[in-house]
């Protein structure tokens, strides 16, 4: 079959015809027990710095308010809240992909 012969709607068809499947699973994939356990501590860093910038943007809040430095307290204020929202984000992080990929696909 000649592709100039093919009218538009028929290569669509010739090339939409088999649909394609798609079935998440980590059973038998190399290394998946390491990507799993990677995606973990990279949860726990995650954590760890969203920690240290609420700490951090805390103490600025709190310092530079103390002092008088409102440019910076609203800084600290900033980091602290961007800490706390990067917090939540990893927590729901799998539902929401879990969820959104079901709602898609299923």
């Amino acid at each position: 079959m000649h592709l100039a012969l093919v009218s538009a709607p028929g290569l669509a068809r010739a090339v939409l015809a088999d649909p394609v499947t798609l079935n998440p699973t980590a059973s038998g994939a190399p290394g998946a027990g390491f990507a799993q356990q990677l995606l973990n501590w990279l949860g726990q860093y995650g954590l760890w710095f969203c920690l240290a910038a609420v700490l951090i943007g805390g103490a600025t809040y709190g310092i530079s308010t103390y002092s008088g430095n409102t440019y910076r307290a609203a800084h600290g204020r900033t980091v602290a809240l961007a800490g706390a929202i990067g917090a939540a984000i990893i927590g729901i992080a799998p539902q929401a992909i879990n969820l959104l990929f079901s709602a898609a696909g299923k």
